[in-house]
């Protein structure tokens, strides 16, 4: 099973309440429960944030089962989620939580506890119930809620709006935990760097219409949370500001903006971690944008050049697209499916394959077997000639736990000597191989053409159930299945 820690069904909605239905996972202790305002809202948040990995859980269920719950998940992901709006992502800081909770939450109550038997006696259970995985989650999961321990939490929130997103009888994945405990004074927040006693110094907001900006424009005491938003931009020249980090501009006017310069992809423009939430880039020049960790919720891209551009890591949600031209543009499915690109010209969904079942496969391989290690590289190179390459290794995570594997994307530059680095990884929890590997597939760092040579695969494994030009096969198929090489 994966490292979820709890999986949740939705209960009864009633205003400002809704009863969550709670089973604990296997990632840790199997009688584990947690009831503090803070994992409410976490579980309010992954209601929608883990919504695509539904499908997921109803793998052997019954087939009316799993049709439903995919037909929720699939309601609640495209819902409008005044929480999600005003809550990005979810957070673990627990100073975070005694500030921001309260706004959301009121109170938290248990209900009922299901199943609260010896641990013993739960492993017990679980081993029995252990056959049902070679059928699918669902199987296990329906089976599991029976005789497993879970909890029923009823929940409170300030104002009805925040369930505004939530379905009954929605079920989906977390890994939420108690971050706040209430009843616990809270330690000292560590101490600031002397630099961040300053305010955030902005590029004072407003009129910069028509306007070239070059380096200047940013304050000399230019901190990480530097704001411009509510600015006026309309026609402006931003090519030589927008390489700065970390900006604050919600609600600004791009409209025929010059954000970025019309030339090849190795001088494409990384735009990371803007905050633009409500801006509006009606008609500019985004070619060849990379935007990254952004928040683009609701920006109206209305016949915006984005011809090249990549969006990673982003949030899109109610983003605008009409007429916007969107040739050779990559977004990848997980936020093509935030946002209506129906009126967009040129869009073309993302290349490469869905994780399926030779993916599957290969994630059933990995786990059977002590070790299995690979490594690929990419046909051609990526900006600046450099050359990228795919690694799946096992790697220490703590001491209680096995080694985990650890998918990466690597590389190494057009220089003597150079030596590959890692650019991207991610932890592979079992079960989420394909879906680690289509991630890795959509990172702006790969070259576009996304196509690998398959000559350069090397493959090790330890105590695998096949001999090794098997292994070298199954990890062949799940590649092709990503990246369409067959």
């Amino acid at each position: 099973m994966s490292s979820d820690c709890f999986y949740v069904r939705v209960g009864k909605l009633a205003g400002k309440t809704v009863t969550l239905h709670c089973l604990t996972g296997f990632a840790g202790g199997l009688k584990d429960y947690a009831t503090t305002r803070s994992f409410a809202l976490l579980l309010l948040i992954d209601a929608q944030e883990r919504a695509g990995d539904t499908p997921e859980l109803t793998q052997g269920a019954p087939k009316e089962v799993a049709k439903l719950r995919k037909a929720l998940a699939k309601k609640v992901a495209k819902a409008r989620s005044p929480l999600l709006d005003e809550v990005l992502g979810p957070h673990y800081d627990e100073h975070w939580h005694a500030e921001n909770t309260p706004r959301y939450v009121t109170r938290v109550k248990l209900l009922q506890r299901h199943n609260a038997i010896q641990e013993r006696k739960l492993e017990k259970v679980r081993e029995e119930l252990s056959p049902l995985e070679d059928k699918g989650t669902g199987a296990f999961l329906e089976a599991a809620w029976g005789r497993m321990h879970g909890f029923d939490l009823q929940v409170e929130v300030t104002d009805a709006k925040y369930l505004a997103h939530l379905a009954e009888g929605h079920l989906f994945p977390t890994t939420a935990f108690d971050v706040w405990n209430e009843s616990k004074p809270l330690p000292p927040k560590e101490k600031e760097e002397p630099a961040a006693k300053l305010k955030p110094t902005a590029a004072p907001k407003g009129h910069y219409a028509g306007e070239v900006l070059d380096s200047s424009f940013w304050p000399s005491t230019f901190v990480s949370q530097t704001s411009v938003s509510g600015s006026n931009f309309q026609r402006a020249n931003l090519t030589n500001i927008v390489h700065t980090r970390h900006i604050q501009a919600e609600k600004c006017d791009f409209t025929k903006a010059l954000v970025t310069q019309k030339t090849s992809w190795d001088l494409a423009t990384h735009i990371h971690g803007w905050k633009l939430k409500g801006s509006v880039f009606r008609g500019a020049s985004l070619k060849d944008a990379l935007f990254s960790d952004c928040d683009l919720r609701h920006c109206d891209f209305t016949d915006a050049d984005l011809s090249d551009a990549r969006f990673v890591s982003s949030n899109l949600k109610g983003a605008i697209f009409k007429g916007a031209n969107l040739k050779n543009a990559l977004i990848p499915p997980e936020l093509a499916r935030q946002v209506d690109l129906q009126e967009a010209k040129n869009y073309s969904p993302a290349p490469g394959g869905k994780p399926g079942a030779k993916c599957r496969a290969l994630d059933r391989l990995l786990f059977q077997a002590q070790a299995i290690e690979f490594t690929v590289d990419y046909a051609t190179p990526a900006a600046y000639g450099n050359s990228i390459r795919i690694s799946l290794g096992r790697f220490p995570y703590i001491r209680s736990q096995p080694d985990v594997y650890r998918l990466s994307l690597l590389t190494r530059a057009a220089r003597p000597k150079a030596t590959f680095g890692a650019c991207y990884s991610a932890d592979v929890e079992e079960g989420k191989f394909g879906a680690r590997l289509r991630r890795l597939s959509d990172d702006f760092q790969t070259p576009r053409s996304r196509k690998l040579d398959l000559s350069t695969l090397t493959v090790t494994s330890k105590g695998a159930p096949l001999d090794a030009r098997e292994v070298k096969d199954v990890i062949q198929a799940a590649l092709e299945e990503i990246f369409n090489e067959s």
